[in-house]
């Protein structure tokens, strides 16, 4: 019985491994053409206006599908990395609201997003604290469009950085499935993303040793509390 369990836990672990180098493989086969294409989808949007007025909506949709193309493989890529341990991290002093504030500058998001809160430095990965709230910023200024406010604050060894927004909620049975790969709760907050944002911004909040929560009302938004600690492990040692 032990030989068989061990035979079909080895026979699990090789069928995910296949998984993983399958997804990573096609994703990586798909940038080169998908790259092309989006130049090319690109140059026609330009010349969308000199277009017939027939064939200006069918123009529109193919660019937007091809940008949308080009997320969802960059995604899979990412997060077959994340999967694979491969995601290198690279720590600094961070101030967070430098951040914050250059995103939403960046994304052009000043009168859709406010800050709030104290100061915050973390020792951590800039990059990926980047990412990690675009994509929390990102989904909350998707599903609301607006009153959305990122606050920052301490809370004993650990730094949070909260992302409320005023939209429609997420109704209570589909909470414990909002970072699931590809999950999508409803139509109200099923926007053109790839489903895939929120898994990653985990991934990596767990990459350096923190978390991310999320509490919602339908009547009144939703929050997602990114927790990290303020200093790196005692065993990781800084550059």
């Amino acid at each position: 019985m032990a030989d068989a369990l061990e035979a079909k836990i080895a026979a699990l672990s090789a069928a995910q491994a296949r998984e993983l180098r399958f997804t990573a493989n096609v994703a990586h086969e798909l940038r080169t053409p998908l790259t092309a294409l989006v130049a090319e989808a690109s140059l026609l949007g330009s010349q969308v206006s000199h277009l017939p007025d027939p064939a200006r909506r069918p123009v529109e949709l193919m660019v937007a599908d091809v940008r949308r193309l080009r997320t969802l493989v960059d995604e899979l890529m990412e997060i077959s990395r994340l999967d694979a341990g491969s995601e290198p991290v690279l720590r600094r002093r961070v101030d967070v609201r430098s951040v914050v504030a250059a995103l939403i500058s960046a994304r052009g998001w000043q009168d859709q997003v406010a800050m709030d809160g104290g100061p915050l430095t973390l020792t951590t990965d800039p990059r990926r604290i980047e990412r990690i709230l675009a994509n929390l910023v990102g989904n909350a200024v998707e599903h609301s469009g607006r009153d959305v406010t990122v606050r920052t604050g301490t809370d004993g060894a650990h730094g949070r950085i909260d992302v409320a927004d005023g939209g429609p909620g997420i109704p209570p049975e589909h909470l414990p499935h909002v970072f699931e790969r590809f999950y999508k709760a409803d139509s109200a907050r099923a926007g053109a993303g790839s489903g895939l944002g929120l898994a990653i911004a985990l991934e990596n909040a767990r990459l350096l040793g923190g978390d991310i929560s999320v509490s919602s009302d339908v009547a009144g938004g939703s929050v997602f509390r990114l927790t990290l600690p303020l200093r790196p492990p005692a065993d990781v040692s800084e550059p």
